[in-house]
């Protein structure tokens, strides 16, 4: 379904002299529930060092670990996962010619997938709404080593792969595994194991194979981080780099000011630098905040978004006018999940301008920075609404 984007980029990249590496099958996420979570390995040394580590105890036979790493799908097209730092990717970006390097668990209480009731029009979203907040947060490393050696611990507030899944299952209440280990201790292959609720599903039909073409052949493989920029909304990927700086850049500033009028933190993402300032006793908070948005200026790719939105344009229009029929129709399959999928993720941007145009109340202080933030998200909502309706026209047009 997603081929037509691979399509887009290849085209995209080729414009820009670059040569796009891609595989043979992709992860469909029509064919995943929210909540599934997926295991996967590879041949690497790192994935290796790994499965020797984490050797699964609760099976009755012992066998040697055949997993690496775990992400989890969150809804509306798209997985996150922790490596390197957490991220959030649509899962049609995970790309392979070995499907049996994945697996794909689903919670039997859920076989249709974690709806949470009480949110209403956004129970689907829930799953989404509850753990993307920790969206570029630091890898934790010292957790890996903790799940084997205790006194190691882990480090608050960062998360490695198999602990942000059990993150995500702890705060929607939902049992993951039967003894009740906390997420820090939830390691990829203990999710095969007898104490984890989950159970396998047929991994092989969750994948769609690419067509056997010159444009697919003549690709290699290459990181699905190096794919992220075409996406529904691009921003959604583009901010995890930019986030990184960002609380490289200010973070121990501001926590070294949250000190002096006793608050002890440490700053792990651009959503606790924007709470952080709302404190209206913050030494030198106006300071702060206005050179975080001099800095912001400088490194937000506003004209990078708009160039990227420009050539899936193009690329559309001129695949259209090639006039192959298999590609037009795999071309109305992605422009129906595209429309689907940013419907409730431009919902989200209207509820976060609300929310900022309400918030906060006296005594919190409204700084530069809260101001330039909601330019920037009402900005987003009116040029993805634009592109949203260059979808449904373009769609229309070809259908």
């Amino acid at each position: 379904m997603h081929v037509f984007r691979y399509l887009q980029t290849y085209m995209l990249l080729k414009l820009f002299g670059k040569g796009l590496p891609m595989a043979y099958s992709f992860l469909d996420s029509e064919k995943l529930k929210t909540g599934d979570v997926i295991l996967e390995t590879s041949d690497g040394k790192i994935s290796s060092l790994i499965k020797a580590g984490d050797r699964i105890k609760e099976f009755d036979e012992r066998v040697s670990a055949r997993f690496s790493h775990a992400f989890i799908y969150i809804g509306m097209g798209y997985i996150m996962e922790a490596d390197e730092g957490v991220r959030s990717i649509l899962a049609a970006r995970i790309t392979t010619d070995k499907p049996n390097n994945y697996l794909v668990l689903r919670h039997p209480e859920h076989p249709n997938g974690i709806n949470i009731e009480w949110l209403e029009e956004w129970s689907s979203m829930g799953l989404f709404a509850a753990i993307h907040t920790e969206v570029s947060k630091d890898y934790n490393w010292r957790g890996v080593f903790g799940t084997k050696i205790p006194f190691v611990g882990s480090t608050e507030g960062t998360y490695f792969c198999s602990q942000l899944v059990g993150e995500a299952y702890r705060r929607l209440n939902i049992e993951l595994m039967i003894d009740g280990r906390p997420p820090e201790l939830v390691t990829p292959n203990s999710l095969l194991s007898r104490q984890c609720k989950l159970e396998p599903v047929d991994t092989e039909a969750c994948f769609t194979q690419l067509p056997e073409a010159d444009w697919v052949n003549a690709l290699a493989k290459v990181s699905r981080y190096d794919l992220i920029r075409n996406e529904p909304i691009p921003l959604t990927q583009i901010a995890h780099n930019m986030a990184k700086k960002m609380v490289e850049t200010f973070g121990r500033r501001i926590d070294a000011a949250t000190a002096k009028i006793g608050k002890s933190q440490t700053v792990k993402s651009p959503q606790e630098i924007m709470l952080t300032l709302y404190f209206p006793d913050l030494p030198d908070g106006d300071r702060i905040s206005d050179d975080l948005v001099a800095f912001m200026k400088t490194i937000y790719p506003s004209d990078q978004i708009r160039m990227y939105r420009s050539m899936n344009i193009i690329a559309g229009e001129k695949l259209f006018k090639a006039g192959n029929m298999e590609i037009i129709s795999m071309m109305k399959a992605t422009l129906v999940r595209d429309i689907n999928n940013v419907l409730p993720l431009l919902d989200m941007v209207k509820s976060q301008i609300e929310m900022m145009n309400n918030f906060p109340s006296p005594p919190y202080a409204l700084r530069s920075y809260h101001k330039w933030t909601l330019t920037k998200l009402q900005e987003t909502l009116a040029e993805e609404s634009e592109f949203l309706e260059w979808r449904k026209s373009f769609l229309a047009r070809i259908a």
